[in-house]
């Protein structure tokens, strides 16, 4: 990680980031355009509704076995791959639109190809991050990342997307394919950055998955991370399934005002990424959870009892908020506590649990404000999710504060070391001291990294292919049965 001073982000980063905001932009168009393309296509509600669904569909079928594969590849290698595989369907579908040819059952099986690429995308993103920003930075990084996908993706591309349908149906499909090339082509020049994971003589696929789905499952700190926010996901949907008939039957808006309150519930993620990483510099991990969970839950117990569109607009972007300052901290606690040559297929694994909480979550909301009246998700939510967070509470700070105090004590203890070296010696850079000694905190050649704990920055170069044992037998990454810190215990 050449060309970046300690405590800064680099050009790299600043390509990746580019390259994601542009793309997220395209994403913005067509998630206006495409439920308002199935409109067209049919008038059958339920399979307006299913457009969507078939496109979330691959989290839950493909996504843990693209993590793996992805682990496999160089991250930018991947993403750009995934980017131009998504301007292909975008392509397709302006040409049968164009043609006359699209059916909505050809747009189910876009929609699904789509979400797969999305699912190889993703899991490349999470490995390429850490090693574009320093420990440090990641924070920061993944904030900065959140801040701007959320601009494009949730309030200026939709904003627009409506509008340029509404112009030509073709328009914002184009566009969205463009949006993937340039993202595709940025992401190329990023390859040199990554070097590929060495992998021991005849792993298989099978084994390296079935390694992430092991330390997923032995891990208690995922264990509980995932529960929260598995729930907390669950309750946001149930809000979000018939939340549009909230906002037009009971606070009386018109369909552009529907549009509206979504543009201005979306100003609370963009500060939410900004925010998230000042917190994280002066809060645990634990606390923002806890803090974010619970204010949201209060946000829609307000928007329950709202008689007044202002009001449940300012709860809604509370909300939001809290959604997006704790999926900052989320992410950057596994991004350092996962090892990187794992950390797309564990992370799949873990938005596989979470996006399967979604669907189901979004049926019960509506079951309830169809057979109660629109206000009950509402009442639900709210009260069921301040119950989790409170359930959650010592779990939370048991598994989670100890992991992040014994990496805080990790970080601490290589500062030293990495300021005492020169800029070729940087961790990152692959530099090994003369007398091929690693450097300070890196296991040496033939002994193992200390399992269930993610390896420091350096350490986790060594494992990206980076000089380290030559061993045909890495290892196990899994957590152990028992836990190597103190008070980390099991749920």
């Amino acid at each position: 990680m050449t060309g970046r001073h300690k405590g800064t982000l680099g050009r790299p980063y600043w390509v990746l980031w580019s390259a994601t905001t542009v793309s997220s932009l395209g994403d913005g168009l067509a998630l206006a355009a495409l439920p308002l393309l199935a409109a067209v296509l049919t008038r059958d509600a339920l399979l307006v509704a299913t457009v969507v669904t078939v496109e979330s569909l691959p989290w839950l079928l493909v996504a843990i076995p693209m993590g793996t594969l992805v682990d496999r590849l160089n991250p930018a290698r991947a993403m750009a791959v995934a980017d131009i595989a998504r301007m292909g369907v975008m392509a397709a579908v302006s040409a049968l639109l164009a043609t006359g040819h699209l059916t909505i059952f050809l747009l189910f099986v876009l929609a699904f190809l789509l979400g797969v690429f999305e699912t190889v995308y993703m899991g490349a993103a999470q490995p390429a991050i850490p090693q574009l920003a320093e420990e440090d930075q990641l924070s920061r990084a993944n904030g900065l990342l959140t801040a701007s996908s959320t601009t494009g993706g949730h309030m200026v591309g939709p904003a627009i997307g409506g509008l340029v349908f509404s112009l030509g149906r073709l328009v914002p499909f184009v566009a969205d394919g463009a949006s993937f090339l340039a993202s595709g082509a940025l992401l190329i020049g990023l390859r040199g950055r990554f070097r590929p994971r060495e992998r021991a003589v005849g792993r298989s696929f099978r084994r390296e998955m079935a390694e992430g789905l092991s330390f997923f499952g032995r891990s208690p700190l995922l264990r509980v991370l995932t529960t929260l926010t598995a729930g907390l996901a669950f309750f946001q949907a149930m809000v979000l399934g018939p939340l549009v008939l909230y906002v037009l039957a009971d606070l009386h808006l018109s369909q552009a005002g529907y549009g509206y309150f979504l543009g201005v519930a979306a100003v609370g993620n963009v500060a939410g990424g900004f925010v998230a990483p000042r917190l994280q510099s002066r809060f645990s991990t634990a606390s923002i959870l806890t803090l974010a969970g619970v204010l949201a839950a209060v946000a829609y117990l307000v928007m329950a009892v709202a008689t007044s569109w202002g009001v449940a607009q300012v709860a809604f972007t509370v909300e939001a908020l809290c959604v997006a300052t704790g999926t900052v901290a989320s992410v950057t606690l596994r991004q350092r506590y996962i090892p990187n040559e794992m950390l797309g297929r564990v992370s799949n694994v873990f938005r596989t649990a979470v996006w399967g909480a979604i669907p189901i979550g979004a049926l019960v909301g509506g079951a309830l404000a169809h057979g109660i009246n629109l206000r009950a998700p509402l009442y639900f939510a709210g009260a069921a999710q301040f119950a989790l967070v409170v359930a959650m509470l010592v779990p939370l700070r048991r598994n989670v504060g100890s992991i992040e105090r014994e990496l805080n004590r990790r970080r601490a203890r290589e500062e030293p070391a990495t300021m005492a070296a020169g800029p070729d010696d940087q961790p990152g850079n692959g530099a090994v001291p003369p007398g091929g000694s690693p450097p300070a905190g890196l296991a040496a050649p033939g002994t193992a990294v200390q399992p269930g704990l993610a390896p420091p920055l350096a350490t986790r170069s060594q494992h990206q292919g980076f000089p380290g044992p030559p061993s045909t037998d890495r290892g196990t990454l899994d957590p152990p049965p028992h836990p190597p810190l103190p008070h980390r215990s099991g749920l």
